[in-house]
């Protein structure tokens, strides 16, 4: 994964709903160096993940050690959530609220070849990370964002899934009118497109059924990448595949 290979600084967005049949580290998304968890060491990590045993959403590094949470919204509700780390910094927010900080006492380079969506980003689920509940999109970039950057993402992903109007009301993409989660009925209708802020490694969009390659009936086998990377998450055990 050349995209986040060697960076320092990691910025991911999805938008999702969690059920509360999610295990206790459940993952929306997962980035891990092949045969390692996500949690093992400083170059893996946890951008969105449930904290065990509470409803927070949390970006983590290393085993715990390194935790930043905020509330969850409630379960089965989609939200729009978005992290970001750094060589020092931690950040993580809900629904385009100004993020939560934390200042991390080290620094570090991440090397990450294995996505995880909806799980671990390795395939041994020792630590119950499994996730129940519905991705419509996922976002990863591999540099900083201005504050106006992550704004306009965010506003992007709002306004095309019916969520802008959970954004706070002094937000620049806030619509009162958009009140309910929808499914875009035209992805080719927005102008916008994730691709023009540079270093998109990863982007996942359920609204395009162009990208799934289903295993049989309505189970998604492969998720198909839209960043120039072209990668694909692949699920080969057809009762862990999403519908």
């Amino acid at each position: 994964n050349e995209g986040l290979s060697n960076t320092t600084s990691v910025q991911v967005f999805a938008v999702a709903s969690i059920s509360n049949a999610s295990q206790s580290n459940a993952r929306i998304v997962s980035l891990a160096t092949p045969l390692n968890f996500d949690s093992n060491n400083n170059c893996n990590y946890y951008p969105l993940a449930l904290s065990t045993g509470s409803q927070n959403l949390i970006i983590g590094i290393s085993s715990a050690t390194y935790n930043l949470g905020v509330p969850q919204p409630s379960y089965n509700t989609f939200f729009l959530a978005q992290s970001y780390t750094s060589t020092n910094t931690e950040a993580i927010s809900i629904n385009g609220a100004t993020p939560s900080t934390f200042i991390k006492n080290f620094s570090t380079n991440f090397y990450v070849y294995k996505y995880g969506i909806g799980g671990q980003a390795n395939a041994n689920d020792s630590i119950n990370s499994l996730m129940y509940g519905h991705i419509a999109e996922v976002l990863v970039y591999s540099n900083y964002f201005t504050t106006g950057q992550r704004q306009q993402v965010e506003g992007y992903l709002a306004n095309k899934w019916g969520l802008a109007s959970q954004l706070p009301t002094n937000h620049p993409y806030y619509a009162p009118s958009l009140g309910n989660f929808t499914i875009p009925k035209n992805i080719t209708s927005y102008i916008y497109s994730p691709k023009y802020i540079s270093g998109l490694a990863l982007w996942l969009d359920a609204a395009d059924k162009t990208t799934f390659t289903f295993s049989s009936g309505c189970n998604i086998q492969v998720w198909k990448d839209q960043s120039t990377n072209n990668y694909t998450v692949n699920q080969t055990t057809v009762s862990n595949q999403p519908v």
